[in-house]
């Protein structure tokens, strides 16, 4: 339909069917816009008065929404100036997706006129407040007149959800103050998409901040830290460090759990979220069932050559993870990312070198050369302690100084 309100145009469409191109992709808020960020803000403001989960962005999506308001300034259509319909574009991108809408406008000099003009047309309005979409890519360009485009996809599941950015702020109603907090929202097709914080459904009540998306939570401490963690101990920068930056979470009720058993599935959860929750095909662990929180990340690891099963075709995913595992697990990682893993270090110097297993001898080896790992210190004498368990504590400095050196 086209639709003229205030000197603006508007047109809406709508298609739901089942694509499977190759390839999902993620990545960081920095893929919008203000404008389009702020298209997104108000879009789920509107989904939130009608009861509705908000919309989450990604760039490939983005990327797509981009290219058709730039399209749209030239011709105006859902039609694109090849002659093809407007979803090639999120095809073109390699995205999975169910169900697929467009929203199109032009004139409007604000995301608020854009919005509120999307809102009071019944086509439109029925796209921004369709249950069944779970992402939004919002595009804005602006080199002869104002296009913007909304792209929205859905049939993809939340996997798992966590805080990233500032430390989140509150006055004292309970509001939250800061604005540069992000929820990161993982998912079966699409990897890693993101939406403000404020247009999450959290709850605060003085000591915890928890946020609630698609029945995954995610809680931060309100302060700076964590009741477990004192500001004084070895460990606390470490902490601090990865729960910024969004690599591990809380075990919840405001602890960490420093002295905690990292488990492996909570390491390559980790890892998988820092190469930005790719998808992968079933591993066919026995043990690793859909739909838990460290399945798509398991299934990445084996298909990567990152982690082994046990065997029997079995992953065993709670069982507590030694340090030379977790060595060897990251540096397979770092030569999946083609980072520099040739330097070698000898390992004499520990009193326990000789319990590191021949398996786990070059990354150790290499851990040690680049700082990742710096042994455990007992009088003169300094440990490896290649067969005890990796804390959560230790895991945490042992991915900040990878994150730092390489």
């Amino acid at each position: 339909m086209r639709l003229k309100r205030m000197s603006a145009i508007l047109c809406a469409v709508l298609c739901v069917f089942w694509l499977l191109p190759q390839g999902a992709h993620a990545a960081r808020p920095e893929s919008a816009t203000a404008e389009e960020w702020e298209v997104l803000k108000r879009t789920n403001r509107e989904r939130a008065a009608n009861g509705l989960e908000s919309l989450t962005i990604f760039p490939a999506l983005q990327d797509a929404a981009g290219i058709r308001a730039v399209e749209t300034e030239t011709q105006f259509s859902h039609t694109r100036p090849n002659g093809t319909d407007c979803f090639t574009a999120i095809k073109e991108a390699g995205i999975q997706y169910r169900s697929a809408a467009e929203n199109i406008a032009a004139g409007q000099t604000t995301p608020a006129q854009a919005v509120n003009g999307w809102m009071n047309s019944e086509g439109h309005r029925r796209n921004i407040l369709t249950a069944g979409f779970s992402h939004l890519g919002t595009g804005h360009s602006h080199n002869r007149t104002n296009n913007w485009v909304q792209l929205f996809v859905g049939g993809c599941t939340t996997t798992a959800i966590r805080i990233e950015g500032k430390q989140p702020q509150f006055d004292a109603a309970g509001t939250l103050l800061s604005k540069g907090s992000v929820l990161a929202v993982d998912c079966d097709l699409h990897g890693t998409a993101y939406l403000p914080l404020e247009n999450a459904d959290y709850t605060h009540n003085g000591n915890t901040f928890t946020v609630n998306y698609n029945g995954f939570s995610a809680t931060l401490p309100s302060d700076s830290g964590f009741s477990d963690v004192s500001s004084d101990a070895w460990y606390a920068d470490e902490i601090h460090y990865v729960t910024q930056q969004g690599l591990m979470n809380g075990v919840g009720n405001g602890r960490f759990d420093p002295d905690g058993a990292m488990s492996r599935a909570m390491v390559v959860t980790v890892l998988h979220r820092m190469e930005g929750t790719p998808a992968a095909g079933s591993a066919g662990f026995d043990d690793v069932p859909a739909g838990t929180w460290y399945t798509a990340a398991v299934n990445w690891a084996a298909e990567n050559g990152i982690v082994n099963g046990i065997g029997n075709d079995l992953f065993s995913p709670d069982r507590s993870i030694t340090r030379q595992e977790f060595v060897t697990i990251l540096y397979r990682y770092a030569q999946k990312t083609e980072a520099d893993t040739s330097t070698l270090q000898n390992l004499h110097t520990f009193s326990d070198a000789d319990q590191v297993a021949d398996w786990g001898k070059t990354a150790m080896r290499w851990a040690i050369a680049k700082g990742i790992i710096e042994g455990i210190r007992e009088g003169s004498s300094t440990r490896l302690d290649p067969e005890g368990n990796a804390t959560r504590a230790q895991s945490a400095a042992i991915l900040m100084r990878y994150k730092n050196t390489l």
